[in-house]
């Protein structure tokens, strides 16, 4: 019992911390379309592709990479993650 406890515990937190991300954009949409001299309208837009993006690569990605080891993966995605930051 206090095993199905704590799965439950952890899944509530993953679904609140998947949820704030995609929703705490949505409340600085005003910042972000000011920051990129973007309308509202248009930053909403790449708020909502990003949002789909992430909903389909969640259905896919895991599949795709199931068959590699995961620290290993994990490795080299943190090692060129900085070359795709601004």
């Amino acid at each position: 019992m206090k095993n199905e406890n704590l799965i439950i515990y952890i899944l509530m937190l993953g679904t609140f911390g998947v949820l704030s991300t995609e929703m705490g954009v949505v409340g600085i949409l005003p910042q972000i379309a000011e920051y990129f001299n973007v309308n509202i309208t248009q930053a909403g837009l790449f708020v909502s592709l990003f949002a789909l993006t992430i909903a389909i690569c969640g259905i896919f990605m895991p599949l795709v990479f199931s068959k590699f080891d995961r620290k290993k993966a994990s490795f080299w995605f943190l090692q060129y993650l900085p070359y795709f930051q601004q």
